[in-house]
């Protein structure tokens, strides 16, 4: 698909929900959804959708990288004054105008409220949400760039595994890899964890060691374009017969999680498909978070795959599945793939 036509698409479906609500305009200050509606993220930058086209409102200190914008449909206003006071005298806001709320701070709503006392001011932010949730086919394409550079990066981490090396080494390590091999940065910080460290499912790496630690937990994604990634990978240096189940437990239930994967079906079932597994080996209560969660221009979007959700599948979604098994003090095991979500089944984007 060509650029002009995925934003093109991308604008008009943001056009019927600004029809749905009787919308004067629509606001958003979140900058995955700036990029995901204009291809370019900016610092310190508001946009209003109005009249079918977006202003692009970036403070002074950021109109360098305003320059990299390349949007027919846009239009780039440079301010030094506050967003709030600048976008008064502007004009802009008046009627209804619809927000994304999720993004907003508590001082931004309450500007809102200050600066416009005569607009009604509608979160439309479940409505936005719903727009990215399906990823398009420009998204598709970003997104298994994104796994083509994190297989690279996987591939050379068993290189680094040096006894001497640290988690916070080996977590820097890889965020060099992840720009090395064409991403524009990680997902998210680095998770590394050596030893009982992988005990703690969102551990911070360290300066522990590896040295002789049978057990390593590296968590991490890469953002290109926009799209992001996110992938788990439990590697075992040492046998142990203890972690070796547990192993295998984690692995069975990713693969009966995998085999039942496709448009429909309810993210609470994966997610009670998974703990059965657990159950059936007498270690539900070490599995101590939600299955997974979506996955696109944002590293935890919807669905969140979890038994209190009633969300099902849809074809075109992206998500991500982690199951993961913790043992307080000892040890962690968690694999994570990504998957995208078809009518009769999904695909795997991490097989690596």
């Amino acid at each position: 698909m060509k650029k002009r036509d995925f934003l093109t698409e991308r604008k008009n479906k943001l056009g019927e929900i600004a029809k749905a609500h009787s919308l004067n305009s629509i606001l958003i200050s979140d900058v995955d959804l700036i990029e995901y509606f204009i291809d370019c993220s900016v610092e310190s930058s508001y946009l209003l959708f109005q009249k079918n086209k977006f202003t692009l409102f970036v403070h002074k200190m950021f109109q360098s990288d305003a320059k990299k914008v390349n949007n027919k449909y846009c239009k780039i206003e440079i301010i030094s004054k506050p967003f709030f006071l600048a976008i008064k005298e502007f004009g802009f806001f008046f009627d209804r105008v619809g927000f994304y709320g999720e993004s907003l701070t508590y001082s931004e709503v309450k500007n809102l409220i200050t600066y416009f006392r005569n607009v009604d001011f509608i979160d439309v932010s479940s409505s936005i949400n719903s727009l990215f949730e399906i990823a398009d086919e420009e998204q598709i394409i970003r997104v298994k760039q994104t796994h083509k550079i994190t297989k690279k990066v996987w591939g050379e981490i068993p290189k680094l595994l040096d006894e001497k090396i640290t988690e916070f080494e080996l977590s820097q390590a890889i965020a060099k890899l992840i720009r090395d091999f064409g991403a524009e940065k990680e997902s998210f910080p680095v998770i590394v964890a050596f030893g009982n460290s992988t005990s703690n499912p969102h551990h911070i790496p360290t300066n522990k060691k590896l040295g002789n630690n049978k057990i390593v937990l590296i968590d991490f994604g890469v953002v290109f374009k926009g799209a992001k990634s996110d992938i788990t990978r439990t590697m075992i240096l040492s046998p142990s017969k203890k972690i070796l189940a547990v192993k295998s437990f984690v692995d069975e239930a990713l693969s009966v999680v995998e085999s039942k994967i496709k448009a429909g079906i309810k993210v609470a079932d994966l997610d009670l498909i998974a703990c059965k597994v657990f159950q059936k080996e007498n270690v539900e209560n070490n599995f101590l978070h939600s299955l997974g969660h979506g996955l696109g221009i944002k590293v935890h979007q919807s669905p969140r795959i979890s038994f209190q959700s009633k969300e099902e599948l849809k074809a075109n979604q992206i998500i991500a599945i982690e199951p993961g098994l913790y043992f307080e003090n000892s040890f962690g095991v968690r694999n994570e793939n990504n998957y995208l979500v078809t009518e009769t089944g999904s695909i795997n984007l991490s097989k690596y």
